[in-house]
């Protein structure tokens, strides 16, 4: 009975996670490190990570090796994947590295067993897409630009409407349709050009049939998750969970990832003489390495929406590195910079579209160090989670008014993380029985006191622009519009409901 309680229990908890944004999910799963939460997003995104491992693989069995190897380090990387709206053009990335390296590992192997190598098959485009586009199609869309990739794996691998990749991604569903058709048109291109002809319509029509014969093994989900679960509590790769070749690729692929960061050095040390020693802003260094100058002429800023990041500034999709005892920690989403200085007292934010910087001090961390990540939710603000010994603050970023947004703590953490929820146009945590939410409509925090009769630590769901706190027939819904929290009593509301339908029948 036990079992099937739990079994019940975790069916509708799958259910309700079901409907949660992938950054919601990927909040939830760092901070609570939930089986059932890995669950659902290896459901929401494991056909398409199948789909890739298969076509670049081939075999079924290593496949299954490079499809847990990529939820793995998932599971390891989960807190430093920004924007968290785009997880999915994040998956698709690491599982075709992936299965390149599975392939690599396979034809060195064969090669030292004295086996002949692999003959690759010669490509005729008058074959079926199994034959032809699919040895090519990886490889083509990989090379594309994150933001015309990104609608293609959405919509055309992961089967998203436009209007859903629209609300996840917080694009207007007009900018979604347009990169969508773009970049299907050149893809189709470079496809050609590589001896695969295909039009834009019979483009998305083979990836839909390819996408549908993936098939990806049902048994996969629970056993990858589970081994997420434990490699991320663990920190290690067990025999009896993992096997072997799985547990060497998974490091492997987590190697490749953390030197291709040490690579971008530059533009960090920059940053780090700025932090240490004061005097010049993240905006001014940045410039000065576009522009080649000693700096003495200012550079005009960048007119807004042009990017010349993937020529001036390391990285070309998100990057997390630093953070040695000398050096500031540094993410990158798109033409969004993080840095925190050295001794965690200082956080900046930079933007390579509009060339302007924004720094705020954190009290506190100087006498008692702490972590700070920005999260991204999408939309137009950034939460930080932040981690320590004595945390007294909350900070929200707004982006279309450039400007930070602190919220006084009522009682101080002093140990712990505050981790935010976040949508599109609300922000909010949780302490205790206290709700923080933040609206960037009305540009102001509100504070909700829950009774002493709600749970110690009530689940906070957020949408878009609302987000609402439920427990024992009491809903409390806080949207954007208003700035405000609405007390809703459903058993009050139901017992009149039933009262006044019982005078009716008198």
């Amino acid at each position: 009975m036990d079992a099937m309680a739990r079994d019940l229990q975790a069916l509708f908890a799958t259910g309700a996670m079901g409907t949660l944004t992938d950054g919601q999910l990927l909040d939830r799963f760092v901070e609570r490190r939930e089986q059932v939460v890995f669950e659902v997003i290896v459901s929401r995104h494991g056909p398409m990570v199948w789909g890739v491992c298969r076509r670049v693989l081939g075999d079924h069995h290593d496949t299954e090796d490079a499809f847990q190897a990529t939820f793995l380090v998932l599971a390891r990387r989960a807190a430093s994947i920004m924007p968290r709206g785009k997880l999915g053009n994040w998956l698709y990335g690491v599982a075709y590295q992936t299965a390149l390296k599975a392939r690599a590992i396979r034809t060195k192997r064969r090669r030292r067993e004295g086996q002949m190598p692999e003959i690759a098959k010669p490509m005729a485009t008058t074959k079926g897409f199994q034959d032809g586009l699919t040895e090519l199609l990886d490889g083509e869309l990989s090379r594309l630009p994150e933001k015309f990739r990104i609608p293609i794996v959405m919509c055309e691998l992961e089967g998203w409407t436009r209007q859903e990749a629209a609300d996840q991604l917080g694009w207007r569903i007009g900018t979604v349709s347009s990169r969508l058709s773009r970049g299907k048109s050149m893809l189709a291109r470079r496809l050609s050009r590589r001896g695969a002809s295909a039009s834009v319509g019979s483009l998305a029509v083979l990836i839909a049939q390819d996408s549908a014969s993936a098939g990806m093994p049902p048994v996969l989900l629970d056993s990858t998750a589970q081994a997420a679960c434990l490699f991320v509590a663990s920190g290690t790769l067990m025999a009896e969970v993992v096997s072997a070749e799985v547990a060497a690729l998974t490091r492997e692929v987590l190697k490749i990832m953390s030197l291709s960061k040490l690579k971008i050095t530059t533009v960090v040390v920059l940053i780090a003489v700025t932090l240490t020693v004061g005097g010049t802003s993240v905006a001014y260094q940045v410039r000065v390495v576009r522009s080649g100058s000693s700096g003495s002429t200012p550079v005009q800023p960048l007119p807004v929406g042009t990017s010349t990041v993937d020529s001036g500034l390391p990285g070309k999709k998100n990057n997390v590195f630093g953070g040695g005892p000398n050096e500031p920690r540094y993410s990158r989403s798109g033409d969004l910079f993080f840095v925190t200085s050295p001794r965690s007292d200082k956080f900046s934010i930079y933007s390579a579209a509009t060339n302007k910087a924004s720094s705020i001090r954190l009290p506190d961390s100087v006498e008692t160090p702490f972590h700070v990540n920005a999260v991204i939710g999408g939309g137009s603000l950034i939460s930080l989670t932040s981690s320590g010994p004595k945390l007294s603050k909350l900070y929200v970023f707004s982006l279309p008014d450039w400007k930070w947004y602190p919220q006084d703590l009522k009682e101080p953490v002093t140990t712990g993380t505050l981790h935010p929820s976040l949508g599109y146009s609300v922000a909010g945590y949780s302490q205790g029985r206290t709700i923080y939410a933040f609206s960037a409509v009305t540009k102001r925090w509100t504070v909700l006191e829950l009774p002493e009769t709600a749970p110690l630590k009530p689940g906070l769901s957020v949408g878009t622009s609302s987000m609402h706190v439920e427990f024992d027939s009491h809903i409390y819904e806080f949207t954007a519009k208003s700035g405000e929290w609405k007390h809703t009593d459903l058993r009050a509301v139901i017992d009149a409901a039933i009262k006044a339908a019982g005078d009716d029948d008198k």
